[in-house]
């Protein structure tokens, strides 16, 4: 049995009858079950708007609106479209139309059978979309779905925040308040993956831009007023779904958060720098500051920060992250494959 790819078929007797409908013709007497079998359907139409040739797919097609006899039937009475046929040369070329007949919607395109200077004809192609548009529209609507899902939940989280920032101010133990605040600050954190999923309606986000709105938080909420620390996102990016997007932001949100704590207790000024390095398969995300450092010998399995990263890098990102200290400042990085 002859096999035939559709597409490459139908592009390929397009292209014939584009330059020669004779020899279009000949290559319907040569394969008439493959070109029948296309999955559009074709008239071609001569110099007068005469048609001459349709496959059984145009057959099928205009029986069921009502047409016996397509061969021998004029151009304008054929065309579902806007085009008339004295106007057809002044059609353009690759332009498309979509109409909509008895439930069905149809895509048509007219290409213009030419041989050197002389206007030979037309080929009218027209292919049932209606169950492509329908998954379209259905796409379409989850899409909005999605949208307000991770909108509700942003505008969730960002409720609960202002609820517990609050609270925060009732509290006079400094130490709970620094953990209410870092709790706040965690919410938040979550809160920007959701809002620019919301912003975007589709599933993936720029992980640049969720640890830039970030930063963004931190410089409007965390930093103590009287230190002048610089906060920056460098290096390259990537786009991630939503459920990494959230862990990275998670463990970023910490490392940021220990470095003011810990790396800058004396210091007024400073920077911390969040680099992205992205090889191949291999994404490193690395949190630098310029602050006091500290002693990896004394590090403990207490720090809830740092359990959190460790925690969410191995398990939610299969991956592994490190430490490098000294009194020129901190480097912690982590690093995964997708």
């Amino acid at each position: 049995m002859l096999n035939i790819d559709n597409n490459k078929l139908c592009s390929f007797c397009t292209e014939m009858a584009s330059s020669n409908y004779n020899n279009f013709l000949e290559i319907t007497d040569i394969f008439p079950m493959a070109v029948h079998q296309l999955n559009v359907s074709a008239i071609i139409f001569n110099d007068r708007g005469i048609s001459i040739y349709a496959n059984c797919n145009a057959e099928i097609l205009y029986r069921g609106l009502g047409y016996e006899d397509l061969i021998g039937s004029y151009f304008d009475s054929l065309a579902f479209g806007r085009v008339r046929f004295n106007n057809i040369l002044d059609y353009k070329h690759n332009e498309i139309e979509f109409v909509t007949i008895g439930g069905q919607i149809l895509e048509i395109k007219y290409v213009l059978i030419k041989q050197k200077n002389d206007f030979l004809g037309v080929n009218m192609i027209i292919k049932d979309v209606t169950e492509i548009k329908a998954k379209e529209k259905e796409l379409l609507l989850k899409s909005i779905a999605i949208q307000e899902i991770h909108h509700r939940i942003k505008n969730n989280l960002q409720t609960i925040a202002s609820l517990l920032r609050l609270q925060s101010r009732r509290i006079q133990d400094i130490n709970a308040r620094r953990a209410m605040n870092e709790s706040i600050n965690r919410i938040l954190s979550i809160s920007t993956t959701h809002e620019l999923l919301s912003d975007n309606g589709i599933d993936d986000v720029d992980i640049k831009i969720i640890l830039e709105r970030i930063v963004a938080i931190f410089k409007n909420y965390l930093l103590v007023p009287d230190k002048n620390i610089d906060i920056k996102v460098l290096g390259d990016t990537f786009i991630i779904d939503s459920h990494y997007a959230t862990s990275i932001a998670l463990v970023v949100n910490e490392l940021i958060q220990n470095s003011i704590e810990h790396g800058f207790k004396r210091k007024k000024s400073g920077y911390i720098n969040i680099k992205i390095n992205k090889r191949d398969s291999l994404y490193t995300i690395s949190v630098l500051d310029n602050g006091e450092g500290f002693d990896l010998s004394k590090l403990t399995n207490n720090s809830l920060g740092l359990n959190i990263v460790n925690g969410i890098v191995k398990e939610k990102l299969g991956g592994d992250f490190n430490i490098d200290s000294s009194h020129e400042g901190t480097n912690i990085s982590f690093g995964f494959r997708l």
